[in-house]
């Protein structure tokens, strides 16, 4: 991808990079930035997302990171890192209530998107549809290499 894509879709030009951003039309790019109704910018951590609030919207991470976290035993824990054009909580979408917080680290730009408007491009655009769908699947097989790496890491006894 030249910076000519990132000056063109400024919010969303890394979705899918290295993935399949290839398979998107030039139309589903234009439909994807054109989801972003809102952009907010945070200087320091901030919470984006609170587990078990009711989410009517989804967040692109533009600029900076997201950590996903849970709280055990008064231990707040690391169960996910967002990077630039990852949909943080898109399967909020589906699941209206997110078991985790999702918080912002550092200097961070996000995009929302409002699930009213995802609802229209999932009764439009089919092929798009099946590639906001990959993002979250991609999101889950990196999950399940996370839970994986961190069994294979040994403890000072």
């Amino acid at each position: 991808m030249g910076s000519s894509e990132l000056d063109q879709y400024p919010r969303t030009g890394r979705f899918l990079l290295g993935r399949l951003r290839h398979a998107m039309s030039d139309e589903e790019k234009q439909i994807v930035e054109a989801l972003i109704e809102d952009v907010q910018d945070y200087a320091q951590p901030t919470v984006v997302i609170e587990r078990g609030q009711l989410a009517n919207r989804s967040t692109m991470l533009i600029e900076g990171y997201l950590l996903r976290t849970m709280i055990e035993d008064d231990k707040r824990y690391v169960v996910g890192i967002n990077v630039p054009g990852d949909f943080a909580d898109l399967h909020a979408f589906a699941l209206t209530r997110l078991d985790h917080t999702v918080i912002s680290v550092g200097k961070t730009r996000v995009g929302y998107v409002r699930h009213e408007r995802l609802k229209r491009v999932l009764e439009d655009y089919p092929h798009l549809t099946r590639l906001l769908w990959f993002s979250t699947l991609l999101d889950a097989a990196i999950h399940r290499q996370w839970i994986l790496k961190m069994e294979e890491l040994t403890a000072a006894r």
